[in-house]
């Protein structure tokens, strides 16, 4: 490795400039920086922030906590020249002041604010000091040697980033330098230095996580191969065809509509993007059955990431569909590394509500087609990004290099076609939404009085539409009364009371029913995460319990310890995010100013989304109008197009 690279001079800087210096560089260039405190606080060891407080920071979303005792901080900084001092006098090192800025010379992002320089008495090898106060109560952490882990990866990461070998801390608690002073030495160590950088990897200045470059890298390029196939004639007439199924379906399909089948059947890879009532369904079924009929003995797959959008995608295609974890073999946790999956046997695979899978996903599944297999990627880019990291669908279409149509016309015009014009309103950030019987809006900014209506309007509909097919949509599982886990206790109390005829099972505050609806949160191989059931059986003996719920489809699954059942929620309410991939009757949706940072586009977009027939907003109109015309904080830093375009020029 190369010496570092001197960013600057700090002598003589304000705090306000040396900030600036240390988070984007002097010039401003570098987008996102490592200093060494950053280290621990990404590896979760930090004190003082939480791996995610650090992120929200960086991003610009958060701003610092304010020191809580800014002199005992100002005493510390005072401490440390004598820190230094007596470093010198106890070891006959050689300590000199430093105070540039300095730059990795491979990481750009990888900064370096040392305290001294030194160099060691023995052989005068170079290194780097790093001086460190503290109260009393914390001078055994430095005893016999040791010295906090998490300074210890500051200081790994400045001897990295200087490529020097040696380092030292000098920490001083006391007035007795003999008694209250710890000089321990570090020696440079590549292994633990990997592993600080394993966790860093740059890409145009982003810094990822290595398995996440790893994944964006692997897409583009899996991308770019699919891209240079040639396209896939169709022998026949491809109008004739859609024709002949029109007859048969009984529905016309529109110009766009046309040539989005004609796209999928002419591509190796492309994208259609509609919101709700623009045809993704008819063309589905079109595409499908022209298939089938040129190519009768191919290998089809089509799946979607949840198994509630798996069972819609079946119902509507008339063909087998299963989650895309099923269809590549994976298990909840094989996502977490990357490790190349088994081929897939399929010519065409299908991948409804592309939006919700996120990169990890996303990189299995291209790696696991075969190399002549068609994809047809359907989804909605308006709806909410994936929980897990990337803005897959957003980051394909942005990239134009993919075969694509995008749906914008509304042709619903049964029941329920207000909410499919208002969820086009809503996608172009327009808050000049219509009203009628299938799409109502009840203002309340008393979050109480919102909660009461709630539970009412919850109990109409479900006379109304039954209880499967009604759901309370909320942004916030907790912290407020229209949260998830308060109304799940509210409406179960209404829905489904105690009873001398139902057993009930506790775990720790929570308490299980018979007959109550419940939410899987996580796959296992007979149930996927998201899917909803009833319980249906309820025993205790000596040995433990047992909980059976019935997720419909002849999918009875039991439930045998803390564990399994640890992965059971109330599912009368749920949150907007774990509603993606449902579809109701009836939805509910509580939107109000308390919800504060939730508030955007695409969760108002897309909990509205999740009704067929009727939706009932409650709560502020403020709300809703700042939620429709809020999108920018719901950008991911992800570089998967500027990727494809790279790899595809």
């Amino acid at each position: 490795m190369a010496a570092p690279i001197i960013l600057c001079d700090c002598a003589g800087m304000d705090e306000k400039r040396w900030l600036e210096c240390r988070e984007h560089g002097p010039k401003g260039d570098i987008e996102y920086t490592v200093g060494g405190s950053d280290v621990a606080t990404i590896f979760g060891l930090s004190p003082w922030m939480t791996p995610r407080e650090l992120w929200l920071i960086k991003k610009g979303r958060l701003q610092p906590k304010a020191k809580p005792n800014p002199l005992q901080l100002e005493m510390g900084h005072l401490l440390e020249p004598i820190a230094a001092h007596f470093y010198a006098q106890r070891t006959g090192d050689t300590v000199t002041d430093d105070t540039n800025m300095y730059q990795h010379a491979d990481f750009p992002y990888a900064l370096a604010d040392i305290d001294r320089r030194i160099t060691r008495k023995a052989d005068g090898e170079p290194g780097v000091l790093e001086r460190k106060s503290c109260t009393y109560h914390k001078a055994s952490d430095w005893a016999d040697g040791a010295y906090p882990l998490y300074y210890e990866f500051q200081l790994r990461y400045y001897l990295a980033v200087m490529d020097v070998d040696f380092g030292a801390f000098s920490a001083l608690w006391g007035n007795n330098p003999d008694y209250d002073l710890a000089t321990p030495g570090l020696i440079r160590d590549r292994a633990k230095e990997d592993m600080i950088f394993e966790r860093l990897a740059l890409y145009q200045s982003h810094v990822y996580r290595p398995v996440m470059a790893k994944a964006e890298d692997g897409v583009a390029q899996c991308v770019r191969e699919m891209l240079q196939r040639s396209s896939l004639p169709y022998i026949g007439d491809l109008d004739d065809e859609i024709d002949q199924q029109q007859e048969e379906l009984g529905f016309t399909l529109a110009e766009e509509q046309r040539q989005a089948v004609k796209t999928a059947l002419a591509s190796p890879i492309c994208i259609i993007s509609g919101g709700p009532g623009t045809g993704k369904t008819s063309i589905q079924r079109v595409f499908l059955n022209i298939y089938q009929k040129a190519f009768p003995d191919a290998d089809i797959i089509c799946c979607a990431p949840t198994g509630r959008a798996a069972r819609r995608l079946e119902q509507s295609s008339g063909l087998p569909a299963c989650t895309v974890h099923k269809a590549l073999n994976l298990t909840a946790g094989d996502t977490n590394t990357l490790t190349m999956p088994e081929q897939v046997d399929a010519d065409l695979v299908l991948v409804d509500e592309i939006s919700m899978l996120d990169m990890a996903m996303t990189w299995y599944l291209f790696h696991a087609l075969p190399p002549m297999c068609r994809l047809v990627l359907v989804g909605d880019a308006d709806q909410l990004p994936s929980v897990g990291p990337g803005a897959v669908l957003s980051e394909l279409l942005r990239c134009g290099r993919i075969p694509m149509v995008m749906l914008d016309k509304v042709f619903r015009q049964s029941e329920g076609s207000m909410i499919a014009e208002n969820a086009r309103h809503i996608r172009h950030g327009d808050t000049d939404l219509q009203f009628d019987g299938d799409f109502q809006f009840l203002g309340s900014a008393d979050i109480q009085q919102s909660a009461q209506w709630l539970e009412r309007l919850y109990m109409q509909e479900v006379r109304r539409y039954g209880v499967d097919n009604v759901a309370l949509l909320t942004p916030f599982r907790a912290k407020t009364e229209t949260g998830v886990r308060s109304m799940n206790e509210r409406l179960r109390t209404l829905v489904n009371p105690p009873g001398a005829n139902k057993p009930e099972l506790s775990l720790g505050q929570r308490i299980f029913r018979f007959g109550d609806k419940v939410m899987q949160t996580k796959n296992r191989e007979e149930v996927s995460n998201g899917d909803i059931g009833y319980i249906r059986k309820i025993e205790r003996d000596d040995d433990g319990f047992l909980v059976e719920v019935d997720f419909h489809d002849d999918r009875i699954v039991a439930y045998e310890d803390n564990e399994s059942l640890s992965h059971l929620d109330l599912a009368y309410a749920t949150t907007i995010h774990k509603s993606q991939g449902g579809q109701y009757d009836s939805v509910l949706l509580s939107i109000q100013n308390c919800h504060g940072r939730m508030l955007k586009r695409p969760l108002v977009y897309t909990g509205l989304t999740r009704a067929r027939c009727r939706a009932q907003i409650v709560g502020d109109w403020q709300a809703v109008i700042r939620a429709i015309q809020t999108t920018d904080t719901e950008r991911r830093n992800t570089l998967l197009a500027a990727r494809i375009i790279q790899t595809a020029t």
